[in-house]
Parts: C-alpha cells; sequence; structure tokens
C-alpha cells in the first residue's frame, strides 16, 4: 500500500485567514477561564540578558506570567469542547494506573535535583532556558522542545520539560509564535530561538551546550516545525539534531488533503544516521494520523533500525481511564483543568520514556531497548493496581498498519 502523498505547499490567504481564526477563539477561551496576560512592555529582541528567571525543586511549579507579559506572548488554551472527555467508562475497575517506575527513561531516578530556567528576547524570537542543577553539570546535551498551537507558556508541559531536565538535559523551549505571526514564519522563528539559547549557553554561569548532542521533540503543530528544523539546521548553522521526535504531529488543518500554513522543508537534507520517532494516539480526532505519515514518507533515507512510529492505546480498564487523544502529551502544573496537570502512564511509559529513551540512544547508545525496535521493553505501559497489563504500545514501520484514522474524514479542524 503507498501511502505518500504530494505535498501542496501553497499558502492560500483563506487558509492563513483560517488559521489565525482559529487561534484568536482559543485565546479568546484562555482569557475567560484563566485570566489575560498583560500586554508586553518594551523589547529585548535578541538580547542575551535574561528577563525573568529562578530555581524549582523538584515539586515547584514556576510562575511563567510575568515572564510571558515582559515577552510579548500569550498563552492559549484549548477550545473548551475538545475539553470534555469521559476518562474512565461505566464498569471500570477500581483498579489505578501505574505509578511512576523507579528506574529507567521514564523512571524517577534523577541525577539532578532541580531546575534553573530563565527566559529570554522578545514576541515570537522569545524562548525559555531550562537547565539542570544540584549538581549543576559543567555541560549537558541540548533539547529543543517545540509546543504546540499557541501553547507559547511552557506550563502546558511543565512535568515532561522537568523530566527532561533532570534526566541531565539542557531544554530550549521556543516561543515561536505570537497571535500575528504567520505560519511561514514559525519554523525560522524556532531557528533563531536556538541559535540564540546556544549563544546564551556558552557564557559563564551556564551549562556549556554539548553541540554535538542535540535532539528535537515536537508536539502538534511543533512536530511540524520540529521536522523543519531538523531538516533546516545544517543550513541555518545550527548543530545537526542527532535524535528527532514527533509528537501527534498536525499543521493546525487539513482541507483537500493539502497543507496549511506551513509547508514542508526539504526533508533530504535530514542524515540516514537521524533516530526518529513519531507517536500517534488511537482517540487524537484533532489531527489524527495523516500528517504522522506524511513525515515518514518524507524520510525514506532514515533506516527501519533508527526509526518506527508508535500508536498509543487508549485503556479504560481502571479510574482514571488513560485516553489517547490529541492532549495526552500535556503533563502541565497549574492549569485550569485538572486533568491536563495529572501525570500518568501517558507521561511515565510514552512521551517521557519515549523522548529520554531517543536521546539516550541517539546520544550514548543506551536504552536502545527502550527506544526502538517493537522489544517489550518499548512497548510496556505498566500494569493496573489490581496486576492486569496496562494496554501496550503499537509499534510499526508501516503507517498502513495503523488503522483507521481517529479523525474520520480529513479536513476538518
Amino acid at each position: 500500500m503507498k501511502h505518500s502523498r504530494k505535498l501542496d505547499q501553497r499558502e492560500p490567504p483563506v487558509a492563513y485567514v483560517r488559521v489565525m481564526t482559529v487561534g484568536l477563539i482559543l485565546l479568546l477561551v484562555f482569557c475567560l477561564v484563566a485570566g489575560c496576560i498583560a500586554p508586553a512592555t518594551a523589547g529585548r529582541r535578541g538580547s542575551s540578558t535574561a528577563i525573568a528567571g529562578g530555581r524549582i525543586g523538584p515539586n515547584g511549579t514556576p510562575d511563567f506570567g510575568p515572564a510571558l507579559a515582559e515577552i510579548g506572548a500569550t498563552a492559549t488554551a484549548p477550545a473548551l469542547d475538545r475539553l470534555a472527555r469521559p476518562t474512565s467508562l461505566p464498569g471500570a475497575t477500581v483498579a489505578r494506573p501505574p505509578d511512576q517506575p523507579g528506574f529507567g527513561p521514564g523512571g524517577s531516578d534523577y541525577p539532578f535535583r532541580y531546575v534553573v530556567w530563565h527566559a529570554y528576547g522578545q514576541g515570537a524570537l522569545a524562548y525559555f532556558l531550562f537547565e539542570p542543577a544540584g549538581p549543576s553539570p559543567p555541560s549537558a546535551p541540548v533539547v529543543v522542545f517545540v509546543h504546540g498551537w499557541m501553547a507559547t507558556t511552557p506550563t502546558v508541559y511543565w512535568n515532561w520539560i522537568r523530566h527532561l531536565v533532570r534526566k541531565g538535559n539542557v531544554v530550549v523551549y521556543p516561543v515561536y509564535q505570537v497571535l500575528t505571526s504567520p505560519p511561514s514564519a514559525y519554523t525560522a522563528n524556532a531557528i533563531g530561538a536556538e541559535a540564540s539559547a546556544l549563544r546564551v549557553l556558552r557564557q559563564p554561569g551556564h551549562v556549556a551546550p554539548l553541540l554535538g548532542d542535540v535532539a528535537v521533540i515536537g508536539h502538534s503543530v511543533g512536530g511540524v516545525v520540529a521536522f523543519d528544523l531538523t531538516a533546516e539546521a545544517a543550513g541555518s548553522g545550527l548543530p545537526m539534531p542527532k535524535a528527532l521526535l514527533t509528537v501527534e504531529p498536525g499543521a493546525l488543518a487539513l482541507i483537500d488533503q493539502r497543507w496549511e500554513g506551513i509547508s514542508l522543508a526539504d526533508a533530504r537534507r535530514i542524515p540516514s544516521t537521524t533516530y526518529y520517532l513519531t507517536i500517534v494516539g488511537d482517540r487524537d480526532s484533532l489531527v489524527g494520523y495523516a500528517d504522522a505519515t506524511r513525515l515518514w514518507d518524507a524520510i525514506p533515507q532514515i533506516p527501519a533500525s533508527h526509526r518506527d512510529i508508535v500508536k498509543v492505546i487508549t485503556d479504560r480498564h481502571g479510574s482514571p481511564g488513560l485516553v489517547a487523544d490529541h492532549f495526552m502529551p500535556c503533563a502541565g502544573a497549574g492549569l485550569p483543568f485538572g486533568w491536563m496537570t495529572a501525570t500518568n502512564a501517558d507521561d511515565y511509559y510514552v512521551t517521557w520514556k519515549l523522548s529520554v529513551a531517543l536521546v539516550d540512544t541517539a546520544f550514548f547508545h543506551r536504552d536502545v531497548a527502550y527506544a526502538l525496535g517493537g522489544t517489550p521493553e518499548q512497548r510496556f505501559m505498566g500494569r493496573w493496581s489490581d496486576g492486569t497489563p496496562v494496554q501496550p504500545l503499537f509499534v510499526t514501520e508501516d503507517p498502513g498498519r495503523l488503522g483507521p484514522d481517529p479523525l474520520g474524514t480529513p479536513g476538518r479542524l
């Protein structure tokens, strides 16, 4: 079965208007639910002086609000009609989902106790920088974390970010978009933020970046931006990422099988040595599998030994259930919806485990069994409190085996 499709890289005005309209609606929803963020002050575009920052302990939650206001970036939350999801079905057992394992790439065996964060820049070129501390290492690998549509506050992914950092990585979180940013500028903005962050990290007082050990992670529209950033890294003077993880990638909307807003970069520039995972959720009715398939088909140069497609299976055996929808990767803190704040097995055994295992595989050639190959270690999702195994991950190298697309008819946001 052939899955490659010709990519329409046009950006019709109607598509841009639609994208901006959706963004405005999401912004208004956030204002109603969580309160509006204050307007920006004068800019510090490209400055190496931190706007805000602090040190966060193992269970602390940073307040990014003042930094976002200073940057001039607004944060939003998903539309309310997408949030009403039952996590448990009638008749579910009283079994509780798995706790975080004590060891391994998704486990709680953290070599670093604290996270030090700072915010830099202005508007769409701003970024947040997260560094391990307690103890502070002299150097560390770098993970560029590209957020989903208008999730400009790291709050949405805070627990995942903290996990990556306490496992020993510096995390760069590009803002890359404000409400007026055209989608065609997203990748360039993320590239600019990464370049600035690497310059800052080379200054005294920071964890020095290991420029030979860089990875890129992206969720939703950030998955497409992460893919493009990887393809354009070398041509932009950035270190070539050794690992790429796209989680439920989507270019905002699909109409008549065309990309809207974001053009796909020349994927032939991604080396065959890159380690690549893409993750989809079986209840992701927002973007489905279409864009994950497009990205997969665009990089045939990466051999099967270096890449996998991973499908997360919803499991409502116990309570609360484990739902593999589009907001599964949101392991935030202080969000207005509790289920987006609580971490669960979809964090410990999917996004946390696979991201750390993938970068460890690419950088240090360890934890390979957790990252690739459809191994028991990669597929294992823990056990419910009554001993029942959680539905294991489905791993394949053929998008045709993913089954029916949960989006249904492609083309509706």
